[in-house]
């Protein structure tokens, strides 16, 4: 479950790798496929059950990292542009076509073959 990550979390005081946007859909996730379960498909507690600690733990850890102030979004794939908004990073922009940006040289990549 998540009680090793907990335990790193507190014992390096942040989240070091830990992605916290996959945590916070993960959560949402557990907690509304339990609703479901529990309420609409009127299943069997042994059904939903092992849903909820696992959900717990993770609103545990959440209630961490925000304990140690580290409950930033990431923002690998985004970057600030001068007026504010959300921009893409160069080369996730070029890879979507963004006409913004210039063509990208696939080569610079690493394992691009002719």
């Amino acid at each position: 479950m998540w009680f090793p990550q907990i335990q790193t979390t507190i014992k390096i005081r942040g989240r070091g790798a830990l992605s916290v946007s996959m945590l916070i859909s993960t959560v949402i996730s557990d907690v509304l496929f339990t609703a479901y379960l529990c309420a609409m498909a009127h299943q069997h507690w042994s059904v939903w059950m092992p849903q909820v600690p696992d959900a717990l733990q993770q609103m545990l850890l959440l209630v961490v990292l925000w304990h140690f102030g580290d409950l930033q979004l990431d923002s690998l794939f985004s970057s600030k542009s001068p007026e504010g908004g959300k921009t893409l990073v160069p080369i996730v922009g070029a890879l979507m076509g963004d006409p913004e940006q210039p063509p990208m040289d696939y080569r610079a990549l690493g394992d691009y073959k002719d």
